[in-house]
């Protein structure tokens, strides 16, 4: 008997050193195929080796441990043992060349992506937390998280740093402490940025500003405003509760859908208003706007998280310059403070520098689709890697708790999910004094109320 089974199978001792010998840490992927090739090779290279890459193959898995006949039967058996235990080393995801893309990278994005490519694998005898771990190289599911925490902090700090000189030479900090405060050609100046306005021709100066605006927040090259970290000025650089403000009172730009500024109504000059949605309430004890006295306002922030790391911190830049210099003063022309005579109130500011209003809208960011790729580098460790061309985030209307596009809502969101504090809110509540009282810009009831808290009237 045994004499025929060495004739027909080629004998029962194997060629290689068994499953050790197949490296699957080192394996383009657990594919049969793949398994198979690197046994032909282990055959090949043993000349004393006289039998064909399946028997090998189910020796192999036999003296792995997989309780199967001996006999060439049994080769698909041992083939899915072979790749089950494949798996256990080299992972159900991102074999050999393949990359999965995530919108933005934290461990959260990482590790639903690699559920759900886990989900479609077949035979992957791995949970979840055992494949992250196998793409980590890491012994525990703690270590993981903090390895594919770090690996997306490094992925993200890979993008440029530009600065508001980068989109145009004449934006030097103090330009842009004098733009936010209401100052420069930006602010003073009638015309339009996108058209013509015939009664108010558009100067040279605010022509190429206006350009270069648009250019900026349209790059994909990796210096643009959705693909680099775009960093602050003064004026705005230290915001106590961690949320900035812009309260517009002027609308410089004809016929693009907002505001009264139409070219031949002869209403675009100093007294052109941006469309309303808030109330100002008060700049000082003498200086209060009961009814509608301070014409149509229009309000627009944002907010951050107090983690360092978050997307709200890093790109609350970007964020600014989409919300004051692209959205409104480029595409709509809002500009100016909401009051320009009487007590000096900027335009934009840390939120705690504002003077009361009823409400606000806001903008946050969110990180754009298909932004970050995962795969493996050399070595077999996952590494993940933003997109070179593309935006890697997105400027959205905020979502709330109760409502959308509204900032005290956002921040009641941050706080809900522990990222904001309460003492925060709280202050930024005391210059958004209609918090309470959603879709209203004109509570006149709740300006009096927060004046008379305010001066003890």
């Amino acid at each position: 008997y045994e004499t025929a089974f060495n004739t027909v199978y080629g004998g029962r001792s194997q060629c290689s050193s068994g499953i050790d010998a197949l490296d699957f840490e080192n394996i383009d992927s657990c594919s049969t195929s793949s398994i198979m090739a690197n046994i032909q090779s282990l055959v090949n290279d043993n000349e004393e080796c006289n039998h064909s890459k399946q028997w090998e193959a189910v020796l192999i898995a036999i003296a792995g441990g997989a309780n199967i006949p001996e006999d060439l039967d049994s080769l698909s058996e041992a083939q899915s043992y072979l790749r089950q235990e494949c798996f256990k080393v080299a992972g159900c995801t991102l074999g050999g060349d393949m990359t999965l893309n995530i919108n933005g990278c934290t461990y959260d994005t990482v590790k639903t992506k690699i559920e759900n490519r886990l989900a479609r694998a077949n035979d992957c005898p791995n949970t979840i937390d055992q494949e992250l771990i196998i793409l980590t190289n890491t012994d525990t599911i703690a270590d993981a998280e903090a390895s594919i925490t770090a690996i997306c902090k490094a992925a993200w700090g890979s993008l440029t740093a530009t600065t508001y000189a980068d989109i145009d030479t004449r934006f030097q900090p103090d330009f842009m402490n004098q733009y936010a405060a209401g100052d420069t050609f930006l602010n003073t100046e009638t015309g339009n940025f996108i058209g013509q306005n015939t009664d108010y021709p558009t100067s040279a100066q605010s022509r190429s500003a206006g350009e270069s605006i648009a250019s900026f927040y349209a790059s994909d090259a990796g210096v643009g405003a959705q693909n680099s970290y775009l960093e602050g000025f003064s004026h705005l650089e230290n915001c106590e509760n961690q949320a900035i403000m812009c309260c517009f009172g002027r609308d410089r730009q004809s016929n693009d859908g907002n505001g009264n500024c139409n070219d031949g109504a002869g209403n675009c000059g100093p007294d052109a208003d941006p469309g309303d949605n808030s109330n100002l309430c008060y700049t000082s004890q003498e200086n209060a706007y009961p009814a509608a006295s301070e014409a149509d306002v229009h309000c627009h922030g944002l907010a951050w998280a107090d983690d360092v790391d978050s997307l709200e911190f890093k790109f609350r830049f970007n964020n600014f310059f989409y919300i004051s210099m692209y959205d409104h003063m480029y595409t709509r022309g809002y500009v100016e403070p909401t009051v320009r005579n009487g007590d000096p109130v900027a335009m934009c500011n840390c939120v705690e520098k504002m003077p009361p209003v009823t409400r606000s809208d806001c903008t946050e960011i969110a990180p754009a689709a298909n932004s970050f790729s995962l795969d493996r580098a050399p070595g077999g460790v996952l590494q993940a890697i933003h997109s070179s061309s593309g935006d890697v985030i997105d400027f959205n209307a905020c979502k709330g708790v109760d409502r959308n596009n509204d900032l005290s809502e956002y921040v009641e969101r941050l706080v809900s999910e522990g990222r904001f504090s309460t003492t925060m809110r709280d202050n930024i509540q005391k210059v958004l004094v209609g918090h309470a009282t959603p879709k209203n810009n004109n509570r006149e009831d709740v300006c009096e109320a927060a004046y008379e808290t305010a001066f003890n009237t």
